[in-house]
């Protein structure tokens, strides 16, 4: 048996190029020095490796603890952090850099985003309560990922001059 089927279909256009389509889609972004606190090895490769094309510089950590250790020795202006970890858990990494932040007298914030499978409006608002500036829900793909951080840098950086035009002149 054969059969043949005719449909009508209109001419497209060709899809836009990847690239172009974050260019759109996403501002430019700045260099960032990212700290990613993951203990999946393949969520490690797989965000660090969309990290890296945009040239950033990333430290990883594979667990909380090893995250608040990174924080407490060096300077990073993004962390992503993975909720559930091992040895210390993303939610108490998170207490213990908001805590430094305050020891330190900070007036910058470092904007933490989530990166978590639970995607319940609930559990996103706890996060949020508990330090975090944003949420990721897993699997992460680039435009989302770009999306959100430039979200949190926006919003920090907007926090960073209400807080120094509060200073005075």
């Amino acid at each position: 048996s054969r059969f043949s089927c005719e449909l009508p279909w209109r001419q497209g256009s060709p899809p836009a190029p990847a690239a172009e389509q974050l260019a759109t889609a996403v501002g430019p972004l700045p260099i960032l020095n990212v700290l990613v606190a993951e203990d999946n090895p393949i969520n490690q490769k797989v965000v660090c490796a969309m990290l890296r094309r945009q040239g950033w510089s990333i430290t990883l950590a594979k667990n909380g603890e090893e995250a608040w250790k990174q924080f407490r020795d060096g300077h990073f202006d993004l962390i992503l952090m993975d909720v559930q970890m091992p040895e210390m858990d993303g939610l108490e990494a998170t207490r213990l850099i908001r805590q430094e932040e305050h020891r330190r007298g900070s007036v910058e914030r470092v904007p933490i985003l989530a990166l978590t499978a639970h995607a319940s409006p609930s559990q996103h608002e706890q996060y949020v309560a508990r330090g975090m500036d944003g949420i990721l829900t897993k699997p992460i793909n680039l435009p989302g990922l770009l999306r959100g951080i430039q979200a949190v840098i926006a919003a920090n950086s907007s926090q960073l001059k209400a807080a120094i035009s509060s200073c005075g002149p």
